[in-house]
Formats: structure tokens, C-alpha cells, sequence
């Protein structure tokens, strides 16, 4: 198995501060993935998640995740699957802790599927 290299310099993935979630989010056939921070790291400002897009060399290309799309590690967790069948997989994003405030606000969407093309995220 060759070694997976050229991450970004500073590029933490341990297990207490991140989560890791496995997927071909842009339908190359790839595996790519999305970082989520937590805990210490995971500061509630944006881009505490990051998606990686394989470039089938061993390298990533970096995706900065929209300001709006909260998935704060000790706020939510993710789940990974081709949502809407068009071959890509999505994001679910499931609300929890102080973010689930089943409560005050009813409302209030407490989950959010993103959908995502090789061009944008959506949700």
C-alpha cells in the first residue's frame, strides 16, 4: 500500500481534534474526503470543515466548504451516501448537544442533507 503524501502543511487528522468521512463526492471515481474539526480545534468559525477531492496522484485539491454550512464535530455528526441517486454521495448533517434544541425552537430544520455536484454544494 504506497503512502498517502502531500497533505497540506499543518494538516491535522487526529482522531481527538478531527473526523475523517470517506467518499467520491466529486463522481470521478476517486475516494475523497471531508474533514470535520472538533473539539479543540473546532473554533465555531468558518472552514472547520474541508473537503479533499483526489487528484488520483496522491494529492488533494483543498474545497472550502460555504460559510453557511455548519458541521462544527461537537455539534453534528455526518453521514455519507448518495442521497438523490445521481451517483455522487452527499452529506447528511444531523444536529446535536446545544445545536438540537428540539424545545425552543420546533421549527427549526434540525437536519440538512447536502447535495453535492463536481461544481457546487447545495442544499
Amino acid at each position: 500500500m504506497a503512502a498517502i503524501n502531500n497533505l497540506p502543511e499543518n494538516f491535522e487528522v487526529e482522531g481527538d481534534v478531527t473526523n475523517l468521512y470517506i467518499g467520491d463526492f466529486n463522481g470521478d471515481g476517486l475516494d475523497d474526503f471531508l474533514r470535520q474539526e472538533k473539539g479543540r480545534r473546532d473554533n465555531d468559525n468558518n472552514n472547520t470543515a474541508n473537503i479533499f477531492f483526489s487528484n488520483s496522484d496522491g494529492t488533494f485539491t483543498k474545497f472550502d466548504l460555504p460559510e453557511n454550512f455548519e458541521v462544527e464535530g461537537d455539534l453534528t455528526n455526518i453521514s455519507v451516501g448518495d442521497f438523490n441517486g445521481d451517483g455522487l454521495d452527499d452529506f447528511l448533517r444531523q444536529e446535536k448537544g446545544r445545536r438540537d434544541n428540539d424545545n425552543n425552537n420546533k421549527e427549526r430544520l434540525m437536519g440538512l442533507i447536502l447535495l453535492l455536484t463536481t461544481t457546487r454544494v447545495s442544499p
